[in-house]
């Protein structure tokens, strides 16, 4: 994946899913359908990467791993983004800055890369204009992050019913 070849990832990141799943390694497994979403994304198979990171965020939530469910908000608000909700878009991307300040989280460098070809941010201000992004992103500020995984869940299931077979 680092080298850009995703399709060479895959496989790499589908064998150890099973060994993580044999393993009964929670965390790991989250970590590794995280990885998965993002190989996805990169070969342009959008809704099989959405499934892959709301899975992810899902297990990452579950194992109260309030660091990595915080950094995936930033994914959470592409699900938005594509799911036609620029509003919430902005509400998560809110909700991921004030939750990293409460948490200490800062993103990793390597997720720099892939965010920065998704560009939500500038996605959704040029959807807004700035003071509707403002007042969304202030909005998802004041989300706790159950509420704002809850958002991606309700967004992710908006996404499902809408993509035909």
């Amino acid at each position: 994946m680092n080298l850009g070849d995703a399709a060479e990832a895959m496989p790499i990141f589908e064998s150890a899913l099973e060994r993580f799943e044999r393993l009964g390694d929670a965390w790991y497994h989250a970590m590794t359908i995280g990885s998965i979403a993002w190989a996805r994304f990169a070969l342009d198979e959008t809704p099989a990467a959405h499934r892959a990171f709301i899975q992810s965020l899902v297990e990452y939530h579950a194992i109260r791993d309030v660091a990595t469910t915080t950094i995936s908000l930033k994914y959470g608000a592409i699900v938005a983004l594509d799911a036609g909700r620029p509003d919430n878009a902005a509400a998560l991307l809110g909700a991921c800055d004030q939750l990293c300040e409460v948490y200490g989280v800062t993103p990793p460098l390597g997720l720099e890369r892939p965010m920065a070809s998704a560009a939500p941010l500038e996605r959704v201000a040029a959807a807004l204009g700035p003071e509707r992004l403002a007042s969304e992103m202030k909005r998802g500020r004041g989300m706790s992050l159950d509420e704002a995984v809850e958002l991606v869940l309700r967004l992710g299931a908006d996404i499902e019913r809408a993509t035909p077979g």
